[in-house]
């Protein structure tokens, strides 16, 4: 008897997955390819091969049923940033018959699981620790992206959610989830009404444009200097890479328990980051997409301080870097410090239902560290990831 996917092994989980990727893959005419992991998080993705030599990402969309109007704004907004800005990202690869994503049915999803293909990118990943410089860049490309949404404007039949939830899209699990324990309940509920309250002041403002809402060191590379190797060919691919691993859906979970969505490896290089003149747009690649919606820009901001908080070098290196581009969002301190714990509450209620075995095995202690964190946050006005007792 076929054993649920959420009570089975890692590997078990990677092998059901990687049959689901080989037959998507005659989709885009790929039938002699061979499939490699990436990365399996909330979604999972494959390094695709081709025989020819072309290199390409699939990722599988195994986290949630998205939406098809919520895929074609994805890959619709992909297309216009890749078109309209210096920004290097993937771009999203048609099916033989048009279609932005393969379905194929899978028995432990119980629903058609779309697989979306794309170029890859090279570089690799920024991680959570970039030098100041780096994070810069993550600023500018941040400010790039919201100079482009306030003037694109969705296709017909594409949607992308609301973000003026602190938990965005997904619902509130919090009530009566048991894997909220020894107090954790309560400290998890109290700090949900006031980030919301925050929130609700922030949204009240208006400004709404698409956000990336996920742009952190997970879903970055940062490429060797001197190579432009995203520019297109005939195909549409990127060029030669330099080895390292294409774009992931940087949703690796909570790591260690502090760290959240992304997977990367720290990345450092040796190279210069082009803070002074903005070139530094080129050495980085954005990608996932996938929890792209639409919410004011200091909640984009909040999110990525979210990775870099206790650290005041980057942090301050982050927000310079916007700044270079456009001027801050205006929100009172206390706002935004609120949208950072609400990061980590959105975290926590994606992370207590997931079906990923690694995942699973992280809830106790994420569970712990979350609510150390948010009840100092709740004593002192201030987020902290760094507070006594924390566990690595």
């Amino acid at each position: 008897m076929r054993k649920p996917f959420a009570e089975v092994t890692r590997r078990t989980q990677v092998r059901r997955l990687k049959r689901l990727a080989t037959l998507a893959l005659p989709a885009w005419g790929l039938t002699d390819a061979a499939v490699r992991l990436l990365f399996h998080g909330y979604n999972t993705t494959f390094r695709i091969e081709v025989a020819d030599g072309r290199r390409y990402a699939l990722r599988l969309n195994t986290a949630a049923a998205k939406p098809e109007p919520n895929l074609l704004a994805e890959v619709s907004w992909l297309a216009a940033v890749a078109a309209d800005t210096p920004l290097r990202v993937p771009t999203p690869q048609r099916t033989l018959d048009g279609a932005w994503a393969a379905r194929v049915a899978s028995p432990d999803h119980g629903r058609d699981v779309a697989a979306v293909l794309f170029s890859w990118l090279d570089g690799r990943d920024l991680g959570h620790r970039p030098r100041p410089e780096q994070a810069w860049v993550v600023g500018r490309a941040m400010a790039t992206l919201h100079d482009h949404a306030t003037r694109w404007r969705l296709p017909e039949g594409a949607e992308l959610p609301l973000f003026d939830k602190v938990l965005t899209d997904l619902p509130n699990r919090f009530g009566d989830h048991p894997a909220l324990v020894g107090g954790a309940r309560e400290v998890v509920l109290a700090a949900h009404e006031r980030a919301q309250a925050l929130q609700d002041e922030a949204f009240a403002a208006g400004g709404i444009i698409p956000l990336h809402a996920d742009l952190h060191g997970g879903n970055l590379k940062w490429a060797a200097a001197g190579r432009d190797p995203c520019v297109r060919r005939d195909d549409g691919q990127s060029g030669p890479d330099d080895g390292q691993s294409g774009p992931t859906d940087g949703e690796s979970g909570p790591t260690d328990g502090e760290s959240g969505r992304g997977d990367g490896e720290s990345g450092r290089t040796d190279g210069e980051s082009g803070r002074g003149d903005g070139s530094g747009l080129a050495r980085l690649r954005v990608f996932d997409f996938d929890d792209a919606g639409l919410g004011v820009p200091a909640l984009d901001l909040a999110i990525s301080i979210f990775y870099l908080r206790d650290d005041e070098a980057l942090e301050e290196a982050l927000k310079e870097g916007y700044a270079s581009v456009r001027t801050l969002p205006q929100v009172r301190p206390e706002v935004l410090e609120g949208m950072i714990a609400g990061r980590n509450l959105l975290l926590l209620d994606d992370l207590i239902e997931q079906s990923n075995a690694d995942f699973r095995a992280m809830v106790p202690t994420y569970v712990a560290n979350t609510t150390l964190r948010l009840r100092n946050w709740l004593d002192t006005g201030r987020f902290r990831r760094d507070v006594p007792g924390v566990q690595r």
